[in-house]
């Protein structure tokens, strides 16, 4: 009835009151599987079950964990603990599928060599994607843990992306680090080769991420070392639509040859949970210095929206990185992934926040050997609000590479290059109380 609170919002309300991020930290009573685990390059959860964790390693090795049934142990001194079994470990692919790969000399032993990202499926756990150094793109089994497909190009490739709401085409995109005759290409899995380049529109020829619109079937976001991301529709693939602009003044175009979103390289994209705001990390212009944007794209998620006040609508503090390796432009070496936390959620309750008419969330960052979680809360950012919107937690001793946010667990998976993958619980385990459960429970 009218004045009165749904049983969903009482529950909504009781958990975001709980949410404190000053105890947000790492649980090491949780833990993955540590056997034959090396460096790790990217991590991925799949978003259909929010349950399948796959990472990458420097050796070239996959490793599926799964996230739903956790081996429960219990020592002597009564300390509980969790560990994350392996489901697989893959070390090769069949030698016959990379005769004709770029990979030189090794192409035919079958091993696999360094995988610089992976992605699920968006609809179906049954497949998965790795982009390797060796030039190839492979498709997986997932029931199988075997490559069906590897489609090689000639120039390395940097960043794979599907779409999750495209129903007229099932193309892959893919970014590529070096541009010869083009630097984007979209791969038909059913031809096993790429039916659509992309050229223009960056001044650097180094990429480090494409993504797929999260609202328009046809669009394709890069980005790049230059700072900057550009819009496409590959309906017209000659000339970009739009591009992300820092210094957008009302009247402007929506596409500037000169626009930059960032004055240093963009080193990761994500959408937030309802499409509507486009997050975008990347270089402050200072050596190593990184800072997260928001931006306000249209309902149809095929621009950027034309309003100064929404162009970027938010950037948080520069944050300087310590030792950070800088490669071409002054960008970090290579491109990292972000996590985003937030909005409607199948199993249960999820963070929401009003974020400028939108849906807001935590944004998790990796910055060298420290997590940044950044509020995108629109009412933490009223004028005399003293209210905190930025963490900053360092837990790896190597440079951060990925993150990963399981929705259905409410905990967030961190990896690096020290070899370390773990477990950020949004609550805290707290042996006096049963809140979470009962709230799990409850809807």
């Amino acid at each position: 009835e009218k004045g009165f609170a749904s049983r969903l919002q009482i529950f909504q309300k009781i958990l975001e009151d709980r949410i404190d991020l000053d105890r947000f930290d790492v649980d090491y009573s949780i833990k993955f599987e540590e056997e034959n685990r090396g460096p790790i390059t990217d991590i991925s959860l799949d978003p259909v079950e929010s349950r399948f964790l796959l990472a990458a390693s420097t050796n070239g090795s996959l490793l599926l964990y799964d996230t739903q049934c956790p081996i429960e142990t219990q020592d002597d001194a009564s300390c509980k603990s969790s560990t994350f079994r392996s489901l697989a470990h893959i070390t090769s692919v069949p030698p016959a599928l990379l005769v004709t790969g770029a990979g030189g000399a090794n192409s035919n032993d079958g091993k696999l060599s360094q995988s610089v990202c992976v992605q699920w499926n968006p609809v179906d756990t049954g497949s998965f994607f790795t982009v390797s150094v060796d030039c190839t793109l492979k498709i997986w089994d997932t029931n199988r843990t075997e490559c069906v497909e590897a489609i090689a190009t000639p120039e390395a490739m940097t960043w794979t992306s599907l779409s999750s709401c495209a129903t007229e085409h099932n193309l892959i995109a893919v970014s590529l680090s070096k541009i010869h005759e083009r630097h984007t290409v979209c791969i038909d899995p059913l031809v096993g080769a790429p039916c659509l380049s992309l050229l223009g529109g960056h001044t650097v020829p180094f990429l480090t991420q494409i993504l797929w619109s999260a609202r328009s079937s046809f669009v394709l976001l890069t980005a790049g070392t230059d700072g900057r991301v550009v819009f496409w529709d590959i309906r017209v693939p000659s000339k970009p639509v739009a591009a992300l602009n820092k210094d957008f003044v009302d009247g402007d175009k929506v596409y500037m040859h000169g626009a930059q979103a960032h004055n240093d390289g963009v080193k990761s994209m994500a959408h937030s949970p309802d499409g509507f705001h486009l997050y975008t990390w990347g270089g402050t212009g200072t050596r190593g210095g990184t800072c997260l944007r928001v931006w306000s794209l249209e309902v149809d998620g095929q621009s950027p929206t034309p309003h100064a006040s929404a162009q970027p609508r938010l950037h948080t503090a520069a944050l300087a990185a310590e030792g950070a390796i800088v490669g071409p432009g002054g960008a970090s070496a290579r491109c990292v992934r972000l996590a985003v936390a937030g909005g409607e959620s199948v199993w249960g309750l999820c963070p929401r926040f009003p974020a400028w008419e939108a849906g807001g969330s935590f944004v998790f960052a990796p910055a060298d050997k420290a997590l940044i979680v950044a509020a995108i809360d629109s009412r933490l950012y009223q004028a005399h609000s003293g209210k905190k919107t930025q963490w900053n937690v360092k837990r790896h001793f190597a440079g951060m590479t990925a993150c990963a946010w399981n929705a259905r667990r409410l905990e967030l998976y961190t990896a690096g290059l020290d070899s370390n993958l773990y477990t950020w619980p949004l609550f805290l385990p707290d042996p006096a109380t049963e809140e979470k459960s009962v709230l799990m429970e409850g809807v």
